[in-house]
């Protein structure tokens, strides 16, 4: 709830907020619908609602996630830029505007990001925006991690190094919503974004309103979540860039396992040299989803 009580002061007009309950399995729905009702808002699942809940039903992934929001709101026919936040995040009140300043001084941007910090510690900054790309390893990198919230950035330096606007926070245009298409579902966690820029186009790059800070909650990346940050490096290698499958193959196993083993972090030396997580990652689905707007 937290989120959504961030979203309820800014300023700039939402003509709709959108939440998609992706088969969560707990109570999520209800708590939700509670604090509406707490506070006299009106939702449903109609277009004439501030607040519109939707519920998948199944947890197929991130991508597959948002999908089901985008899917609603280019049906409505009545958007212009959608802003996509996580969960897990609160927001400044005047972010919106700062992002949509931002867009608007160059038409190029498609996406835009804002100064992203720690929630629990929010004098520091988990990234400016996004990450940049190494391409040949297929490698993303947060920029300024670590660096405080208050140290002053410029825009222009950011944006020639940022590959891609992270999903916590992304300011999306209509034009590029309708050139990019829906996200990616081939990922089910990690590189959606990355892809989804990709998709788009080189006539779109993504910017960053420095301006703007949204507080986001840090979770720790282990187990599954491994797989996926690894197997997805090469799952993106072979849809988007094939020509880097090799580099990318052996930076993960000359590199990553290698550096995991010395280190003694043995689950991630296993894990990247099974061959079930190397024929499992390297297995495309048949298409993408299907745009309908």
């Amino acid at each position: 709830m937290p989120c959504l009580e961030s979203l309820r002061a800014v300023p700039v007009p939402l003509n709709r907020v959108v939440v998609v309950d992706n088969a969560s399995g707990d109570d999520s729905v209800r708590q939700i619908r509670d604090w509406a009702a707490r506070r006299g808002i009106g939702y449903g699942d109609s277009p004439g609602d501030w607040l519109v809940l939707l519920q998948a039903a199944e947890n197929r992934g991130y991508a597959a996630g948002n999908n089901i929001g985008l899917d609603w709101i280019a049906h409505c026919g009545d958007a212009g830029h959608v802003w996509m936040l996580n969960p897990d995040t609160q927001v400044e009140p005047d972010a919106l505007a700062h992002m949509l300043d931002r867009m608007a001084e160059d038409p190029s941007i498609g996406t835009c990001g804002a100064i992203i910090c720690e929630m629990e510690n929010r004098g520091r900054v988990q990234c400016y925006a996004g990450g940049g790309f190494l391409s040949w390893a297929a490698r993303p990198y947060d920029l300024g991690k670590g660096a405080l919230a208050d140290a002053p950035v410029d825009h222009a330096t950011v944006e020639r190094e940022l590959g891609y606007v992270m999903g916590a926070c992304l300011l999306a245009s209509r034009k590029f919503l309708s050139a990019a298409g829906p996200m990616d579902e081939r990922f089910f966690l990690y590189f959606e974004e990355i892809a989804w820029q990709r998709a788009a186009g080189k006539r779109f790059r993504p910017g960053f309103a420095p301006a703007a800070v949204v507080y986001h909650r840090r979770h720790a990346t282990a187990g599954t979540q491994e797989w996926w940050l690894f197997g997805n490096r090469l799952r993106f290698a072979l849809c988007y860039q094939p020509w880097s499958l090799p580099t990318v193959a052996a930076t993960l196993l000359f590199g990553t396992a290698v550096r995991a083993a010395v280190r003694g972090k043995w689950a991630r030396a296993r894990l990247l040299t099974s061959l079930r997580f190397w024929r499992t990652s390297l297995t495309r689905r048949a298409s993408l989803p299907v745009s309908h707007s």
